[in-house]
């Protein structure tokens, strides 16, 4: 969401849950009621949560050490199996990686080493 105006708190959306790392092998779980703010431009939106990626359930921080035990295990229900969670679970959240990836490779130009210099990209 761009910046914008906006009018105070519209409303909140119901309890959500999101899993984060195991602190001391216990499981650790956030729950907010996220605000959903009115926008004169945009119309009633949801406050982003900076601790998660959209429609995920699980923190920046656990995905990223799942992504970086799949690279380790090679293969998704190796990795399920160390961090305790399903295959689906586990899918989902490298596929994200994937699209987040993708993303940053798209909105990054391509370098150059030496000014002057033409490359071709196979």
């Amino acid at each position: 969401m761009g910046y914008c105006e906006v009018d105070p708190i519209h409303d909140k959306r119901k309890l959500r849950t999101w899993r984060h790392l195991d602190i001391m092998q216990f499981s650790t779980l956030l729950k907010c009621q996220q605000p959903r703010i009115r926008c004169q431009q945009h119309g009633v939106q949801t406050v982003s949560a900076p601790w998660a990626g959209k429609h995920s359930r699980f923190t920046l921080l656990l995905e990223n050490l799942a992504v970086r035990v799949l690279q380790a295990a090679g293969k998704v229900k190796d990795a399920a199996k160390l961090l305790k969670r399903n295959w689906h679970q586990i899918n989902a959240i490298k596929a994200r990686a994937v699209k987040r990836g993708l993303e940053r490779r798209l909105a990054e130009p391509e370098k150059q080493f030496r000014t002057g210099h033409n490359y071709i990209t196979t």
